[in-house]
């Protein structure tokens, strides 16, 4: 065997090994099958949306409910699923080094349409409680990146938001 045979099987073995790393960490540990794929997505979902509830490092309970309304609305749970989904999620979130492997599976899994719909509920969890600090602004840049939008339709996604949650809060009033 000569040297130059050597370090190429040396070099094959180790993206080999590189390979198996980065598909191992690519997947939510523990959601491998078929049957678990929704689960895993929404697991993904679930922690890019605590992570916007908890970028100012509070947690309300009005985000917490929005939190929850999404849940509700895109995958029809009911109250005791979602708790079970946030409980997996926050051990998820623990094992995650950062977001990219939730943001990964968000884009795998969801069309533009989709990721829209998901910056504009992040937007209205970010804004809920009235305020947009340097975290929550820093986050939701990050989360544009992340989710491969346009500055454009991210702009877009938070005029919806805002408007959204001043025609809430003028329903609120009047009832």
């Amino acid at each position: 065997m000569t040297i130059k045979s050597c370090r190429c099987y040396d070099i094959l073995t180790m993206l080999d090994r590189l390979k198996t790393f980065f598909k191992d960490k690519m997947e939510l540990s523990g959601i491998v099958t078929p049957a678990q794929g929704e689960k895993a997505i929404q697991v993904a979902t679930c922690a890019v949306l605590l992570e916007a509830a908890m970028a100012d490092n509070e947690l309300s309970v009005e985000e917490v409910d929005h939190v929850h309304g999404v849940l509700r609305q895109l995958y029809n749970l009911d109250a005791a699923s979602i708790d079970e989904l946030m409980k997996m999620t926050y051990k998820e979130k623990a094992k995650a080094i950062d977001l990219w492997q939730f943001t990964n599976l968000i884009n795998q899994h969801y069309n533009l349409e989709q990721k829209l719909l998901l910056m504009e509920h992040i937007w209205r969890v970010i804004l809920t409680d009235g305020t947009l600090d340097k975290f929550e602004d820093y986050l939701a840049r990050k989360l544009k990146l992340l989710l491969r939008l346009e500055h454009k339709q991210w702009i877009e996604a938070k005029m919806r938001a805002r408007s959204f949650l001043i025609n809430s809060q003028q329903a609120h009033y009047i009832s």
